[in-house]
Formats: structure tokens, C-alpha cells, sequence
């Protein structure tokens, strides 16, 4: 069963990783003079950022799910 503690923590958790996200999304918007080492960086802390996104809203739901079945 998920606490008000683990929801509000995973909460955080899931803004904090959406804001990088977007932050690395605005970042290779910038114009083409972004070093490709750079870019390829940025890309890579996407991808991160996405995987542990995914992975946060699984635990999300998994949670939800179990403390749905315990009411």
C-alpha cells in the first residue's frame, strides 16, 4: 500500500525528471552551432531521463494499483 509519504515522493521525483527532460529538449533546440559532442551528450541524458521517467510511472502504478486493491 502507497503512503501519502511514497506518493508525494514519487510525485517529486517524476516533476524533477519531466523538467530535465525538458530542459535537455530546449537545449538541443539550440541553432546548429552545438558541437556534435555536445549534442550527442544531451541526447544521451534524454534518453536517461526517459528511462528513468518510464520507470518512475511504473512504480507509480504498480503503487496505485496495490493500494486500490487493498481498499
Amino acid at each position: 500500500m502507497i503512503n501519502d509519504h511514497e506518493r508525494h515522493t514519487l510525485a517529486d521525483q517524476l516533476a524533477a525528471c519531466e523538467e530535465r527532460i525538458l530542459l535537455a529538449e530546449c537545449e538541443l533546440e539550440l541553432p546548429g552551432w552545438l558541437p556534435t559532442s555536445a549534442a550527442w551528450s544531451i541526447l544521451d541524458r534524454l534518453w536517461h531521463e526517459r528511462e528513468r521517467q518510464s520507470w518512475l510511472l511504473r512504480r507509480w502504478r504498480h503503487r496505485h494499483s496495490a493500494s486500490e486493491d487493498t481498499r
